[in-house]
């Protein structure tokens, strides 16, 4: 019984640092097209399948458009997945996604957002074509580039100790240091009370 309990709080414990709240799933119908808007530095997930389009627009801080694109899923295997892309508003390419590749897309010219990815997160691939589906990830960097000011060079006299120490134990260290602790010790008691048996 002691063991089950270990053994769900590792689960629980993996699962809970692996969610993040932040990341929207869109889920997309099969035939059915999804428009997103894409800025800077933003991250869309979309469930997708065979036949479904997403067109992904990318636009500046003050909503111009910069790119119109397009997506189409034609074919998913549990190899690759077939798909159709038109970059800004051009000729459809045929490319392919294999499962966890980053496939960069080029906006040649565009200096605000030069290029972006797509990753094949999920498969879940079923003999029935109708349950077949990827979670695809859009996702564009982020670009800003900032002009530093200049700084005074560094001369004996500019030191005058030693730096600021960095944090040690932050919350989040501090947590998962007890969570490690409270598994081994589990794990050690558990081991000790099977030996005196």
């Amino acid at each position: 019984m002691i063991k089950q309990i270990i053994l769900m709080m590792i689960l629980l414990s993996v699962l809970v640092t692996a969610y993040n709240p932040a990341d929207k799933l869109t889920d997309l119908e099969s035939g059915k097209n999804l428009t997103i808007s894409m800025k800077e530095y933003t991250r869309n997930y979309v469930k997708i399948r065979e036949g479904s389009a997403v067109q992904f627009s990318t636009y500046d801080a003050q909503n111009n458009i910069l790119a119109y694109n397009t997506i189409i899923i034609k074919e998913i295997t549990q190899e690759k997945t077939k798909a159709l892309l038109s970059i800004r508003g051009r000729k459809y390419e045929e490319i392919e996604l294999r499962l966890g590749n980053d496939y960069k897309i080029n906006f040649t010219g565009d200096k605000k957002i030069p290029f972006m990815f797509i990753k094949e997160d999920i498969l879940h691939y079923d003999e029935n074509p109708n349950e077949r589906n990827i979670i695809l990830l859009f996702n564009v960097p982020q670009f800003r580039r900032e002009t530093l000011p200049e700084i005074e060079p560094i001369t004996r006299d500019n030191i005058e100790g030693a730096g600021q120490k960095k944090e040690l134990f932050t919350p989040l260290r501090v947590i998962f240091l007890i969570l490690i602790i409270g598994i081994i010790t589990a794990l050690i008691i558990l081991f000790k009370k099977d030996k005196l048996n």
